[in-house]
């Protein structure tokens, strides 16, 4: 919808200058692959276990002004189920620190958030909602249900305007992750397309912000 006095930003790379969005995704065996690849893996499964995958992305936000109001804001991946398991449920976490360090996109792993420093919790990713040392918000930004497997991506759409408005407020922005619900006995499979993923500029992760000032 369009707000009166309100401004609409797309952020996406290699749109009108922008380079700020970055992602990565963690494997098990402590195995981590950077946003150029055809896509990012997720798993229900945790991990710091053998076949889990998570991933994790990233939008520099400074280009709205601090203090601004965030009317929406939606985070649109491509992703493809590769796998239907038993849930295809699948939630944004905002990665929120326990201890205010940095996640490093260019060096995080499965143990380390900046290739030298353990996550809270040790060498699990950042973690699991039930733990208590997490290194993410519990609630997540927003939870979907991915598209069934069918050998083609597809526009996905989060709700991500919490966040988005913390960051502009101030708190420190390291990103989001995401994580398919129903455990370790979840054997679904998806992929979301990376920040600059080698597909093409069309595949690219897309940060859409209304706002206003005042």
């Amino acid at each position: 919808a369009t707000v009166s006095n309100a401004t609409t930003i797309t952020l996406k790379n290699g749109v009108n200058g922008y380079t700020g969005a970055d992602s990565f995704f963690l494997a098990g065996g402590d195995n981590v692959i950077r946003d150029t690849g055809s896509y990012h893996i997720v798993k229900a499964i945790a991990p710091a276990l053998a076949n889990g995958r998570r991933p994790y992305f990233k939008f520099d936000v400074s280009g709205i002004p601090a203090g601004a109001t965030i009317l929406s804001s939606t985070l649109t991946l491509q992703s493809e189920t590769i796998s239907n398991g038993t849930n295809r449920s699948i939630s944004i976490y905002r990665s929120a620190p326990v201890t205010g360090f940095t996640v490093n996109y260019s060096t995080a792993k499965v143990a380390t958030y900046d290739g030298t420093n353990a996550w809270t919790g040790g060498a699990n990713g950042g973690g699991e909602v039930a733990d208590s040392n997490n290194d993410f918000l519990d609630t997540p930004d927003d939870t979907i249900t991915l598209p069934t497997a069918d050998s083609t991506y597809h526009p996905v759409d989060f709700n991500v305007a919490s966040s988005v408005q913390a960051w502009v407020n101030g708190t420190a922005n390291n990103g989001w992750l995401f994580q398919l619900l129903g455990g370790n006995n979840n054997t679904a499979t998806a992929y979301l397309s990376p920040a600059n993923c080698s597909l093409g500029s069309g595949y690219y992760p897309v940060l859409t912000v209304q706002y206003r000032t005042w």
